[in-house]
């Protein structure tokens, strides 16, 4: 199987997920633009730094959805206090 050849089943789910409403508008963007990343990576081999980039960029996207809803992050017996800046 191609590179590539993965990338319908991740698009199908997607697709399934918007028409029948079973995802958040953020999972769906965020996994379109994961998918389109690993595609274009497979084509054309992106530097380490473009995808970081891109990844910080969707995570960037993530925080500003979700970052009010915390007050603090646990890791196992680790725990951060999350404060407003």
């Amino acid at each position: 199987m191609p590179q590539i050849g993965g990338l319908v089943f991740g698009i199908l789910i997607l697709f399934f997920c918007w028409f029948f409403d079973l995802a958040p508008h953020w999972y769906i963007i965020c996994g379109l633009i994961t998918i389109a990343l690993g595609s274009i990576d497979d084509i054309h081999k992106l530097t380490w730094k473009i995808k970081l980039t891109i990844q910080l960029i969707l995570i960037f996207y993530l925080l500003s959805i979700f970052l009010d809803q915390f007050d603090t992050i646990k890791f196992y017996t680790i725990e951060f206090s999350i404060s407003k800046i």
